[in-house]
């Protein structure tokens, strides 16, 4: 939120959107919207402590998107990837530390998306990297991924289901600001 809030107003003194070409000014002004939605978002929704979707996203859409989306050449994204990947346990640390009483329907979710994350990272990610399990450089990462996914399951079906009873409606006010944001 803080470092959102300090980069917004560093664009906001220090770019001369009137001076920017058309192709700029729409970027600057895009960027700009992002970083307020943000901050919108970190101070009414608290998603790191409500969503434990959000977790999965840093888990496995980080990695998937990297390897059929780049343009930088097959082992350049294996070898991103696998630095990626042997981040995993630590995202899914700050999310055990993190993850208060989110609204039930959306842990039940989280759960179905972790498992769907360690059978990525078991079979599913060799296959849309075309490369050897046996031999890739993402095979260590990927175990340690999957012991630390299976692990974060765990942790929320025995853990968090439980005291999952937060409310996922936003209300009116907080419905129209992020309407108004989107």
């Amino acid at each position: 939120d803080e470092r959102y809030r300090t980069l917004l107003d560093r664009l906001s003194r220090e770019l001369k959107l009137s001076s920017l070409q058309r192709d700029s000014l729409i970027d600057a002004e895009i960027w700009m919207h992002s970083l307020k939605f943000r901050i919108w978002q970190a101070t009414e929704t608290d998603d790191f402590a409500n969503d434990p979707r959000v977790y999965l996203t840093y888990a496995s859409d980080s990695v998937f998107g990297l390897l059929p989306q780049s343009t930088l050449p097959k082992h350049r994204n294996v070898e991103n990837a696998a630095m990626r990947i042997g981040r995993i346990p630590n995202a899914i640390a700050a999310a055990k530390e993190s993850i208060k009483t989110p609204p039930k329907i959306l842990t039940e979710i989280a759960i179905q998306r972790t498992q769907g994350a360690i059978d990525f990272y078991r079979e599913g990610i060799f296959v849309l990297a075309d490369e050897s399990r046996q031999l890739s450089l993402m095979r260590e990462p990927c175990e340690k991924a999957v012991a630390s996914l299976t692990d974060f399951k765990e942790f929320l079906h025995s853990e968090v289901l439980p005291r999952s009873n937060g409310d996922w409606r936003l209300g009116k006010r907080k419905y129209s600001a992020k309407l108004e944001l989107e």
